[in-house]
C-alpha cells in the first residue's frame, strides 16, 4: 500500500495497490464501480474489490478482492447503469450484465444476448447507453454495423435490433450518447465512414428524435445523412455537396418524390414541383419476413402444401 504522509503512515484516503490472486497472468481490461464496491474485468475473470468489513468504506487496510465470475472480459469500457454493470465477454460475442444471485448469494454475469446471439456475429467493438426516451444499449460491431438492444431488466426485456445505415461501404467508426439541446432526450452521435462520389469520407451524424404524434409529417426524418430545407417555396435545393453524385431519397412537404441524383451539390424537383419543407438524404434497405402462414386445408394443416395468397392484412 502507498502511504500518503511523509512519515509513512497509511491513511484511509491513501492510494493502494495489490495483486489479484488468480493463479494466472490476466490483463485488467476495465474497471467500474457500484454500491457493492469496485468491479474489475480481466482477460480471465471478473473481480469485486470491497471492504472486508460489512457496511464499511473501502480503504487500504480493509480492501479485499474476490472473483465472482470466470467468463473473461474484452477491453471495452463497460456501461454503468442503475442495476449494475454491463460488459462485453472476451470473445466479443456476448454482452453480460452483472446481477445478484440469491441462489449463490453473490454476483454473477448474465448473458443478455442469449436469445439473439447472431446479432453480434462479428464481435462488439464499442457500446454506449441511451436512457431517454427509452433504454437502449447501442453497439458498434467490428465490421462497422450498428446494432442496439432495448434493455429493461426488471421486465425481462432484452430486445436486440439491427440498423442498416444508408450509403455505400458504410461503417460506424465511433459513437457516443449526449443529451439533446433541449435536454428532453439522449442523442446517439456517430462518426460514419462511407463512399461518396468514389471517395472515402467520414461524417459526424446523429440519430434524430423518434417519430411521435406531435411531429408533423413534413418534419419527420426517415433517411440517413439528411439535410432539411425549410423556407419559401422552391424547386431547387443546394448545399448537398456531402452527397455529390449520390442517388438520394426526397420528401416534399411530407410526400414522397422520385429519387434524384445530386449534381454540383444540388437537386431540382421534377415536374416544376416546389416545396416549403424538403428532406434530402440516403435511403436504406429494409425487409419484412412473416411467420410461416397457416391457413388450414381440407385434409389437415397447410404447411408444405402449395398455396395462393389472395390478400393480406398488415397490423
Amino acid at each position: 500500500f502507498g502511504p500518503s504522509d511523509a512519515d509513512g503512515t497509511v491513511t484511509d484516503d491513501a492510494a493502494f495497490f495489490g495483486t489479484l490472486q488468480s493463479g494466472k497472468v490476466n490483463t485488467i481490461q476495465w474497471a467500474g464501480s457500484d454500491e457493492r464496491g469496485l468491479i474489475m474485468g480481466t482477460a480471465g475473470r471478473e473481480w469485486l474489490i470491497r471492504s472486508s468489513a460489512v457496511n464499511e468504506v473501502l480503504t487500504p487496510s480493509t480492501a479485499k478482492a474476490d472473483p465472482f465470475a470466470a467468463t473473461g472480459s474484452a477491453p471495452i469500457q463497460p456501461i454503468q447503469i442503475e442495476n449494475g454493470t454491463i460488459f462485453v465477454q472476451r470473445a466479443r460475442r456476448k454482452v453480460q450484465d452483472v446481477v445478484y444471485s440469491f441462489e449463490r448469494d453473490q454476483l454473477k454475469p448474465r448473458d443478455i444476448t442469449l436469445a439473439s446471439e447472431h446479432i453480434t456475429s462479428t464481435g462488439v467493438a464499442e457500446m454506449v447507453l441511451q436512457q431517454e426516451p427509452i433504454n437502449v444499449i447501442w453497439m458498434r460491431r467490428t465490421d462497422g454495423k450498428l446494432i442496439g438492444m432495448t434493455y429493461y431488466p426488471d421486465e425481462a426485456v432484452f430486445a436486440a435490433h439491427g440498423h442498416v445505415i444508408g450509403g455505400a461501404d458504410m461503417k460506424v467508426k465511433s459513437m457516443c450518447v449526449i443529451p439533446s439541446a433541449d435536454k428532453s432526450r439522449d442523442e446517439l452521435w456517430m462518426v460514419i465512414e462511407r463512399t461518396v462520389n468514389s471517395a472515402t469520407v467520414k461524417y459526424i451524424e446523429y440519430m434524430t428524435r423518434y417519430y411521435e404524434d406531435d411531429i408533423a409529417k413534413e418534419d419527420a426524418i426517415v433517411m440517413d445523412s439528411t439535410l432539411t430545407y425549410d423556407s419559401t417555396a422552391t424547386a431547387t435545393v443546394t448545399g448537398l455537396t456531402h452527397l455529390e453524385g449520390e442517388t438520394v431519397k426526397v420528401m416534399v412537404d411530407g410526400n414522397a418524390h422520385p429519387d434524384l441524383v445530386v449534381a454540383s451539390g444540388s437537386i431540382t424537383l421534377a415536374n416544376s414541383l416546389t416545396g416549403l419543407v424538403i428532406q434530402v438524404g440516403l435511403g436504406n434497405t429494409w425487409a419484412v419476413k412473416s411467420q410461416r402462414l397457416e391457413g388450414g386445408s381440407k385434409n389437415g394443416v397447410s404447411q408444405g402444401k402449395t398455396k395462393r395468397a389472395t390478400g393480406i392484412v398488415v397490423r
